[in-house]
């Protein structure tokens, strides 16, 4: 889909912002559920585009030519095999870990115009930029130069992408308004989660570009994962007590 199938607003929009060079070329997707037409950043587009043009969003820093990148992806699965070592991934990419990206998706329900609710879905890469200057702060600063060595340093730099700007961590996948995942829509949320699942399977198994990005887990805030996993017990359903003097959640 390209910008010309968009509506005349999103159009316009869409060239106020590519007029200020704020504009990247990921194309947009369109899905339909039902009556509703949804318009999504794919995962296999924005991989396709971040290793192609800024993979060291990816890679914490290191570019994705930098022989270093697979030294930094083998010494994280060595690692997480210790405690998860019933991942898909060790039975499935056994020889290739070192081309294995690890990511997240992240659900973020907040705030829109006029206070109205609104649902984002991300795709949230693993490390923080910093995890480079880290590696090379520890590399100089000791002698050791043995391959256990090389890989002590890559593992204690690897540090999480909570700092910065979330533009470079968070890529959007869609964001929908909350009319359109309650009531009768209520069924929207869980097919949106249902495409992600599958693009997640896919790129999984069949990779992009030589690599294969693979999905750790589901992140979010309280509202949104409740709804994901359909929770039948958390704070969206408490009940309410009346006492004497003021109602208390039990």
């Amino acid at each position: 889909m390209t910008k010309d199938n968009l509506k005349n607003a999103e159009r316009d929009f869409h060239a106020v912002f590519s007029s200020c060079g704020l504009t990247i070329p990921v194309p947009i997707s369109m899905h339909r559920f039902g009556l509703l037409h949804l318009h999504y950043l794919s995962l296999e587009n924005w991989f396709s585009y971040l290793i192609s043009e800024h993979s060291r969003l990816l890679f914490g820093g290191f570019d994705v030519s930098d022989g270093r990148t697979k030294y930094l992806l083998g010494s994280f699965w060595k690692k997480y095999q210790v405690a998860h070592g019933d991942h898909w991934v060790f039975s499935n990419h056994t020889d290739e870990l070192n081309k294995c990206i690890p990511y997240y998706l992240h659900l973020d329900e907040g705030t829109g115009q006029r206070k109205s609710g609104v649902l984002v879905f991300n795709m949230q890469s693993l490390w923080g930029l910093d995890t480079k200057t880290k590696f090379e702060r520890a590399f100089h600063g000791n002698l050791g130069r043995s391959d256990e060595d090389f890989e002590d340093y890559m593992t204690r730099s690897q540090c999480h992408n909570q700092s910065g700007s979330s533009f470079l961590s968070r890529f959007l996948y869609t964001i929908i308004p909350k009319k359109w995942y309650s009531k009768k829509f209520s069924f929207v949320y869980d097919k949106v989660l249902e495409k992600l699942a599958a693009e997640s399977r896919k790129l999984a198994s069949t990779g992009v570009k030589g690599w294969y990005p693979i999905c750790l887990g589901v992140k979010g805030d309280a509202p949104a994962l409740a709804k994901a996993a359909h929770y039948t017990r958390s704070f969206l359903n408490l009940p309410i007590k009346k006492t004497n003097r003021f109602f208390l959640a039990l």
